[in-house]
Formats: structure tokens, sequence, C-alpha cells
């Protein structure tokens, strides 16, 4: 007796149409996944760049600030000043036996710093990118009547201020703050708040 065929191997359509259904399913589950998974990747990656450039323009402005120097005779015009919203001083970079001019302006893009050797030559300059959606400069420093230093938002006085601080706010509202000394003067006793103009010490 000659035994049945075995049937041919492979799916039938309705294997197939099945198969074809999970799979749609499986993907229209992980698709919102995969998108927060891609939207926290890019989130990282943004607070990241932002970290660093935040790094960069510290230690940029730190290190210049602290180079700033009184305008020596015959450069009284280019004596430290500035507002809420650009700084000029005069600095010898570390490794430059020139005196430069150096300006900090807070523009559309970021902060820009500019240096002017003096008393001539090619200027140079770079832009950090911010991503706050306010910035401003403060200044600490003594008053004319010889009282306790405070704060202000413009510096025209003959003698630089002690402190400079660049405040930043978010667009979710939080406040970021770069701090510098000036001048290479002695550090303050305490961290000072710009915004409340306040010191922050231990008594606080």
């Amino acid at each position: 007796m000659t035994p049945p065929a075995d049937k041919e191997a492979g799916f039938t359509l309705l294997e197939v149409l099945m198969a074809s259904a999970i799979l749609a399913t499986v993907v229209a589950l992980m698709l919102p996944v995969v998108r927060i998974a891609s939207q926290v990747e890019n989130r990282s990656q943004e607070m990241a760049e932002r970290r660093a450039d935040h790094a960069g323009l510290e230690r940029v402005m730190r290190e210049l600030l602290w180079q700033a120097q009184s305008a020596p005779e015959g450069l009284e015009g280019s004596r430290f000043s500035g507002d809420a919203g650009s700084v000029s001083f005069l600095a010898r970079p570390d490794g430059n036996e020139r005196l430069f001019q150096v300006s900090l302006s807070l523009e559309a893009e970021g902060v820009r710093v500019s240096l002017s050797p003096l008393p001539g030559g090619p200027a140079h300059s770079s832009t950090f990118p911010l991503s706050s959606s306010q910035w401003r400069f403060h200044y600490y420093g003594d008053p004319e009547d010889g009282a306790a230093p405070v704060w202000s938002e413009r510096w025209d006085k003959s003698w630089m201020p002690r402190l400079l601080v660049l405040d930043m706010t978010d667009e979710d509202g939080q406040v970021r703050r770069i701090e510098t000394l000036v001048g290479g003067q002695a550090p303050i006793d305490c961290e000072y708040d710009s915004g409340q103009g306040i010191c922050l010490g231990a008594d606080y």
C-alpha cells in the first residue's frame, strides 16, 4: 500500500495574514518607545553641549577678567566699563606681553569675546553659544562714598569692580550664573547672589 504524500511545506495565506497583523501590532507598540528614547538621547546631547559651552565660556571669562588691569597713563579711555549687555577692559592674557582691549558682548546667538592688541593689530573674536532666553551682566564693587560694596547693572567708575557676574535664565526659569573675580583681587569671603544683591554666607 502506498503511503500518503506529505503536504507541501510552507505557510498558508491565513498564517501569513496573522503574522503580519502581529508584527504590525508590535511595531505600533514600539514606535512611542523608540520616539521617547530618541527624544531623551537628543535632550541629553543638547544638555552635554550646553554644559560644554557654559564651561568654555566660564573658563575664558575667569582667565581674562583675572588678568584685567587698570588703564595706564594715556589709555584712560580704555578703563574698565560695562552695562547689562557688554563689558570692556584691558588685560594681559597668560603668555602674552602685550596689552589687549577685551570686550564681552551679549548677542542674539550668545556671548562674543573679542581681543584687540594695543597699540594696534588684528583683532580676534569668538562666540560662545547660549541657549538661555535671557542673560545680563552684574557688577559688584566699591561705591564712590566709601561704603560697603554694592551690586550694580552699570560700571563707569575709575576703578575696577571686585566681581563680574553673568546671569543666564533658561526657558524653564532655571538661573545659571558665572561669577568671576576681577583684576586679581582677593577672593570675596562669601558667595553673593547678584539677583538678590545679598550675601549667601553660612548665616543666611
